[in-house]
């Protein structure tokens, strides 16, 4: 049976491979199986095994057949799902929720409180350049609760802070993120504090347990940073799926 190109198809799940590179050294690959080509295999592991080999894979061995879409999966100790391909590079999505503390809670929801404000309408363009931004007042109109750029850059360094905990630099992608938050960290601190509060809720995007990309714009970057990525090469990373009770209660790791 022969295949042609199938990269683009929608893929059905994938298998973790072992090969041999131009070098003839073992090497370990997440490979995709397109959903057409997985009609016409059937289930047939010997016409896998074919199919990797006429996608350029030299004396294949698949070690995973299935390991499906949405899988929980631990890269170097960062938990993700798998959740697609790009080329030669698989996509995943962070899986490590950040809970954070009453408080800190409180002053997001202020944060999209005054953003939702802003794209309704309601500041002109001399109110959108203010200090202080009073979110909750009491009935003797003392305030509770207001968004500051002091506040704004303590909740930028919390966030900084949390991506730069070990179990998220397993990946390349998870550092670069940390290091062009870093980086832009002065500029941050320049910008309105209406736009911080927009880059610190596209900030906080990253450390949610989602498909969604930060839109950094404004600090100068692109608008789908935080995606993660990681080679389809894992011949050299410590990969783990894990397998999760429905509750969450029971999990068990298995290393590849």
């Amino acid at each position: 049976m022969k295949y042609g190109g199938y990269d683009s198809l929608k893929i059905a799940y994938f298998s973790i491979v072992k090969s041999l590179d131009k070098k003839g050294n073992t090497i370990k690959t997440i490979e995709a199986v397109p959903v057409l080509i997985d009609y016409q295999l059937k289930g047939n592991a010997e016409k896998l095994v074919d199919y990797f080999a006429s996608q350029g894979l030299t004396s294949p061995e698949i070690i995973v057949p299935k390991l499906k879409i949405k899988s929980l999966v631990s890269v170097n100790g960062f938990r993700v799902w798998i959740s697609g391909k790009t080329g030669d590079r698989i996509l995943l999505h962070n899986a490590v929720e950040w809970f954070t503390d009453s408080k800190t809670d409180e002053y997001i929801n202020a944060l999209a409180k005054l953003v939702k404000m802003d794209s309704d309408g309601y500041f002109g363009e001399e109110e959108k350049q203010k200090e202080e931004y009073a979110i909750k007042t009491n009935r003797f109109k003392a305030v509770k609760l207001s968004v500051t750029k002091e506040q704004n850059l303590a909740l930028y360094d919390k966030i900084l802070s949390q991506i730069n905990k070990p179990n998220y630099s397993g990946i390349s992608s998870s550092s670069s993120f940390y290091n062009t938050l870093l980086g832009r960290k002065a500029d941050f601190f320049n910008l309105s504090t209406l736009k911080q509060a927009k880059i610190l809720l596209q900030t906080i995007k990253f450390l949610k347990c989602n498909a969604e990309n930060a839109n950094l714009k404004e600090l100068g970057e692109g608008s789908t940073c935080g995606k993660i990525l990681i080679s389809k090469n894992i011949t050299e990373v410590e990969f783990k799926i894990i397998d999760s009770s429905p509750c969450g209660l029971k999990e068990k790791e298995r290393k590849v």
